[in-house]
């Protein structure tokens, strides 16, 4: 699966598109030619690699690439030959987000994940992978069950967003690595996750996104979640962290990729539809959207990046759901 792209490619062909290509492309377009630039940019200028730029925002690159976006070699070879350096990641001079060993782990192994199949020699290197991943992040696991990020907003930021988040990821990353030493871990992670509290749209959309990939019962979870996503939508079309709070661009992205696993339900492609609209009317000229911050409305380079990245990442889930041409991207 390709980072939080979940489900996406298991929907009905056909089904009635959530927004029209016309709009969509060209939204899209922008966007990845954008985080194209962006991406290399960083270790090129700043002689060091981030969890913003080859974690977000390389992974959505991926995402695009993997979906048929033609992307110049450039834009993430940089980020594809340092990710296959799993004893460097934290080794980081300048980006204090990589001072956290754990958001590093997670952040790298997401985008690294992605672009596995083009860049392991064989199977076995891929299993030993895996394992070195499970085994750095093992350690970092709560009493409860929980992964947590330091000094991080209980609703997250775009570039390390909290627990629900964290949990979510390592959880999926042992599942996916299959070790029987990792299934105590794992099982621990699943109870927490069932557990948490719909308080926030980013913990309801990451309990959605575990629910919908665990498969195993807990439809009532599945309906509570969905119930606060759709109660939790501003008039504007966007969601903000709680019920009522302005609209965010994290939000929103986020709230839309959990919703894509149900938009075969005509009410949540309605529901999405509103998102999608707003996602597009905010985007900036140059392809980018404006960060969100905690507390909103600050200014902030490594978020700005995330946050476009994010919505890169729910654009292309609709675009998966929608499966338009894709046209090449040029610079």
């Amino acid at each position: 699966m390709a980072g939080l792209l979940v489900h996406t490619s298991a929907m009905v062909q056909g089904a009635t598109p959530i927004v029209s290509n016309q709009q969509l492309r060209p939204s899209l377009e922008r966007a990845i030619e954008f985080l194209g630039a962006q991406v290399p940019a960083w270790p090129r200028e700043n002689q060091c690699f981030s969890c913003h730029h080859q974690g977000d925002g390389a992974r959505a690159l991926a995402s695009a690439r993997a979906q048929g976006w033609k992307l110049p070699a450039e834009s993430l070879d940089s980020s594809q030959q340092w990710l296959a350096k799993l004893d460097d990641w934290h080794l980081q001079k300048g980006d204090p987000n990589a001072k956290d060993p754990l958001l590093a782990d997670l952040q790298f192994s997401m985008t690294r994940m992605l672009l596995m199949p083009s860049s392991m020699a064989s199977e076995t290197e891929s299993h030993q992978w895996f394992r070195s991943v499970g085994e750095r992040l093992l350690p970092h696991q709560k009493e409860d069950g929980s992964w947590a990020l330091e000094s991080v907003p209980k609703v997250g930021t775009p570039g390390a967003p909290g627990s629900a988040w964290a949990t979510f990821w390592a959880w999926r990353l042992l599942k996916t690595a299959a070790y029987p030493e990792f299934s105590p871990a794992r099982e621990r992670a699943e109870k927490w996750l069932l557990q948490i509290p719909i308080q926030n749209v980013p913990n309801a959309a990451c309990k959605l996104l575990f629910v919908q990939e665990r498969d195993q019962g807990a439809q009532g979870e599945s309906i509570l979640c969905l119930e606060f996503l759709m109660k939790s939508q501003s008039r504007f079309g966007g969601w903000g962290p709680y019920p009522g709070s302005p609209a965010e661009i994290f939000d929103t992205s986020l709230a839309l990729i959990a919703l894509a696993t149900h938009a075969r339900d005509e009410r949540i492609s309605m529901i999405m539809k509103r998102g999608v609209s707003f996602l597009i009317a905010e985007q900036l000229q140059d392809g980018s959207w404006q960060e969100t911050t905690r507390p909103s409305g600050g200014k902030s380079h490594a978020q700005w990046i995330s946050t476009s990245a994010w919505a890169t990442q729910a654009l292309l889930v609709i675009e998966a759901f929608q499966k338009p041409d894709r046209p090449e991207i040029s610079r």
